[in-house]
């Protein structure tokens, strides 16, 4: 199977399973506002596009969702120094996606109430 299509039979099972998202989070429950939520503008051609997995929000809060597959690794399979685990580049991008869902989501999420 398709790493892509993985990937959708997760976002089915959150969505159809969203009492998931109240756990952990102060048991504030959070519904979907929008799955696949597009957080900035493409470019001309459409590329760089920065899609979401999930917009999630309650009275006071909006939450990004990003779901990584559990086969993501993690850690690199050697230590660093002092014998600590190294990340993986996988953790990284994922870090630096979900950095970037947070600044383009604010920006739009902005002009979309100003506008």
């Amino acid at each position: 199977m398709a790493k892509a299509s993985v990937e959708k039979v997760w976002q089915h099972f959150f969505k159809h399973n969203q009492w998931i998202f109240g756990y952990g989070l102060d048991y504030r429950f959070q519904s979907i506002l929008q799955d696949e939520v597009n957080l900035n503008t493409a470019d001309l051609d459409g590329k760089n596009t920065v899609n979401g997995d999930f917009l999630l929000a309650d009275n006071k809060f909006t939450t990004f969702v990003e779901i990584k597959r559990p086969d993501m690794q993690l850690f690199h399979g050697n230590r660093n120094r002092a014998d600590c685990w190294k990340l993986s580049s996988d953790l990284y991008d994922a870090h630096s996606q979900i950095l970037e869902h947070k600044a383009s989501g604010q920006i739009k999420l902005q002009m979309d109430i100003t506008n």
